[in-house]
């Protein structure tokens, strides 16, 4: 499944394997949310990419998968309204570092600098070890969807103040 896929069209029917109806997208909301967290309240009133979140978006990426990794910065394109030229071969961390500086220019929304280093979730300790990942030096961006794993638990999905714009300067 793609993320625009599901919440772009303004009706959407879902089919078994031998063509029976099961039913339309608002009758699955429960559903569709625990798959792919998307807010059901996107699901139900349909898709407006100025009001949710760049930060939001990329949680509902998080649990994505691809075949190719870039592929996981390349589906995102169209959930951004962001082009770029697509560059096979240069790795996730180099796609989706290039996603987000598009993202920042065209949006000007920077939650997308909120991310959390999956070490730094999964650990059991808060004591600073210099040995583990999220101790070594890290840039501002992550390296991919899967490091907002856990922004779906500390962001509104909804902008607070609509109309501000940041800017960062690359």
């Amino acid at each position: 499944w793609f993320i625009q896929e599901l919440i772009a069209p303004r009706e959407l029917r879902f089919f078994a394997a031998d063509w029976t109806d099961v039913g339309s997208r608002s009758e699955r909301l429960d559903e569709i949310f625990k798959i792919t967290s998307i807010d059901p309240f996107v699901l139900a009133v349909g898709w407006d990419p100025g009001r949710v979140l760049a930060a939001r978006r990329m949680f509902w990426a998080s649990r994505r998968q691809t075949a190719r990794s870039e592929d996981m910065a390349y589906c995102l394109l169209g959930l951004f309204d962001v082009t770029m030229p697509i560059v096979y071969n240069e790795g996730l961390e180099n796609a989706f570092i290039r996603l987000q500086y598009e993202i920042s220019k065209r949006t000007g929304d920077l939650s997308f600098v909120a991310w959390q280093s999956e070490v730094d979730w999964k650990s059991t300790s808060w004591v600073f070890d210099p040995s583990v990942e999220f101790a070594k030096k890290r840039d501002i961006l992550a390296r991919s969807p899967v490091e907002f794993r856990q922004c779906g638990f500390k962001f509104s999905p909804w902008r607070l103040i609509r109309g501000r714009r940041l800017a960062m300067t690359w």
